[in-house]
């Protein structure tokens, strides 16, 4: 790829830019998959047939489908969804039967470890499950991020609970297999971000729960659910931390993907934290980070 002219970004090693004076091209390339993708077709079509020339590879024409997930377009809007590959899942553990669950968790419902050891017949099943849950879960159901993470914090020693909650997850996917992102291109909105906190919601812990989440033309980006690395000793602790996680995803030192070049995006990124006390924190140390103008 550097041979062509494309520099990798450092946040995804596949995931690739090309630039030249009036256009980009963004690469993504996973094992024997890629996609080019950019405003000016002539130039992306011209770096397709370069890159063909290099490896030996069939051109599919326009994209339809990219790691078990449907692309599809609708005028000015893309959808994409994993329903086919859903469906896989839940006929696999045997749940496409179920009775469908209106939330990924039961209401008020609170993980505990395991007091006994498991046994290897199920803690097969259950991180088979979990990992056919995380993969839907990192494509394009962020719906079922935060269950999906909880439970996987108990992947090596799973109680029989753990494993009727995980399935409890795909129950709740039996009621929502079609909910899929959506990008409006005429919506004209950049990015923006989201980012909020409980506090000390893990009984065994104590540590709090922070996530957040990223939109882009109205559809989301990326998201995340994660125990913050600390014990938050009161609420304005809690929001030292959460101050450090938007700066940490801000500026790419995190999960999240900044490093895209934004210069090319039009529009205004803004984080919004959950508190005050976040938004200030967050303002003191990334001040030239947490709102700025894109060119």
């Amino acid at each position: 790829m550097e041979e062509l002219g494309f520099v990798s970004l450092s946040s995804d090693a596949g995931v690739f830019i090309k630039r030249d004076r009036n256009s980009f091209i963004i690469a993504i390339i996973y094992v024997n998959d890629a996609i080019f993708c950019g405003p000016d077709k002539t130039f992306v079509l011209a770096m397709k047939e370069a890159f063909m020339k290099k490896w030996e590879v069939r051109d599919l024409g326009e994209v339809t489908e990219f790691l078990c997930m449907q692309i599809t377009h609708d005028g000015d809007k893309i959808h994409l969804d994993q329903s086919a590959y859903l469906r896989t899942v839940l006929e696999h553990c045997g749940m496409q039967n179920a009775e469908a669950a209106a939330t990924p968790f039961p209401a008020g419902y609170v993980l505990k470890p395991s007091e006994e050891q498991t046994n290897p017949e199920r803690q097969s099943r259950y991180q088979t499950v979990i990992g056919s849950l995380l993969y839907l879960m990192l494509g394009t159901r962020p719906d079922i991020t935060f269950a999906v993470t909880k439970l996987a914090q108990y992947a090596a020693n799973p109680s029989k609970e753990h494993l009727d909650e995980a399935l409890y997850i795909c129950r709740y996917l039996v009621r929502t297999p079609n909910y899929r992102l959506t990008y409006d291109c005429s919506s004209g909105q950049g990015l923006s971000a989201c980012t909020d906190s409980d506090w000390a919601s893990d009984n065994v812990t104590r540590r709090s729960q922070s996530g957040y989440f990223a939109k882009m033309a109205k559809g989301l980006i990326s998201w995340t659910s994660r125990v913050q690395k600390t014990v938050a000793l009161s609420l304005g602790a809690r929001a030292s931390v959460l101050g450090w996680y938007i700066t940490s995803t801000s500026q790419g030192n995190g999960q999240s993907t900044w490093d895209v070049p934004t210069q090319s995006i039009p529009g205004t990124f803004r984080i919004f934290p959950a508190s005050f006390p976040a938004m200030s924190l967050a303002w003191g140390m990334v001040r030239t980070f947490t709102v700025f103008q894109v060119t």
